[in-house]
């Protein structure tokens, strides 16, 4: 029985290849190696919820201690004992494992409460506008689950203590957005689903390379697939997606089939069936066969349109690759105006 923990599910979520490749890929061409901005991001999220656990203005039983099977003896003990506030306990169900980062006895259940370092909503938001993390909610859900099946929770209740310090719910029985009629409650069974699948090697799939690819143990790996296979997704801002999407109604996601198509026949067609390579435009189409063309000749970059910076008085120049966690507070010091000069 595979176990599942709320990191295989966030891998899903971010590539869904990777669940299945780190089970069934090949070992030999996984590279092990520090990553110093994830570890730096490691470490700034540790730091934070040390903070915030310091100025905890209550009493708490510390579960964190100890081996496994300890952890979870003593999470079982405190939860049987309704201890109001329980830290790093450990729950385990069937197939199901978390650690949450709190628990509290509320309204006679317990609800998962996770401290983050980042903003409670997407795109540096508060939830407000309906639109909370899925990787935090899908995470809440997984320990939800346990706390259910244990007969420890009902509401699906659950609390995100992010980088303002501010605890926000997050109501996994909700609609996600106004566009968004799933729930959170409902995109974490369909994540879970996958998850299982593909560590029973049921649910396969092709590599696919994206930006985050660079910070994954098998980039190398999967590059090498890429240019073996001539896929599409080697081409700039060609994803999964829209690979898939050209495999399913032209047969092929080989950058060579592509390029020797005929646009103007593929947009004859598409003004015939709406749903032949639905979510690709004439022009997204005509990028991808010039960018593919691009790299098979090996030529020079191409600029279509001529841009001059403006002549001003003073010029601003920021490095901000250097540390990708300053950047929203950089533009919050510059304001709207020296935004766009900011390169």
């Amino acid at each position: 029985m595979s176990i599942i923990t709320p990191s295989l599910l966030l891998d899903h979520m971010r590539c869904v290849h990777k669940v299945w490749r780190d089970n069934y890929g090949p070992k030999a061409e996984f590279v092990d190696e520090a990553n110093p901005f994830l570890k730096l991001l490691w470490d700034r999220g540790i730091q934070h919820e040390a903070d915030v656990v310091a100025g905890f203005g209550f009493e708490y039983v510390d579960c964190g201690k100890g081996t496994e099977s300890e952890r979870i003896a003593q999470t079982n003990a405190a939860l049987a004992a309704r201890v109001e506030f329980i830290y790093q306990g450990t729950l385990a169900h069937g197939n199901l494992f978390g650690i949450p980062d709190l628990l509290q006895f509320i309204d006679g259940e317990y609800v998962p409460i996770e401290i983050k370092s980042g903003s409670a909503g997407e795109g540096g938001d508060d939830i407000s506008d309906g639109k909370p993390k899925k990787e935090y909610g899908v995470q809440l859900a997984l320990y939800a689950d346990i706390l259910n099946k244990k007969g420890l929770n009902s509401s699906r209740r659950a609390f995100v203590i992010d980088k303002t310090g501010e605890r926000v719910e997050y109501f996994l029985d909700a609609p996600m957005g106004a566009r968004t009629p799933e729930t959170m409650w409902e995109l974490y069974q369909r994540i879970r689903a996958d998850v299982e699948a593909a560590l029973r090697d049921e649910l396969q799939n092709d590599p696919a390379m994206c930006g985050s690819c660079k910070d994954c143990g098998w980039y190398a790996s999967c590059k090498n697939w890429a240019k073996e296979n001539d896929d599409l997704t080697q081409l700039f801002y060609v994803g999964r997606t829209a690979r898939d999407t050209i495999r399913r109604d032209l047969d092929s996601s080989r950058i060579d089939d592509l390029i020797a198509n005929d646009v103007d026949a593929i947009v004859a067609q598409k003004k015939v069936d709406k749903a032949f390579l639905k979510g690709i435009g004439e022009s997204t189409l005509t990028k991808m066969i010039a960018r593919g063309r691009l790299l098979k000749s090996e030529g020079d970059p191409v600029m279509y349109d001529r841009f001059d910076f403006p002549v001003v008085g003073t010029e601003l120049f920021f490095d901000i690759e250097t540390d990708p966690t300053r950047i929203l507070s950089i533009c919050r010091v510059l304001g709207p105006r020296q935004r766009g000069r900011a390169v």
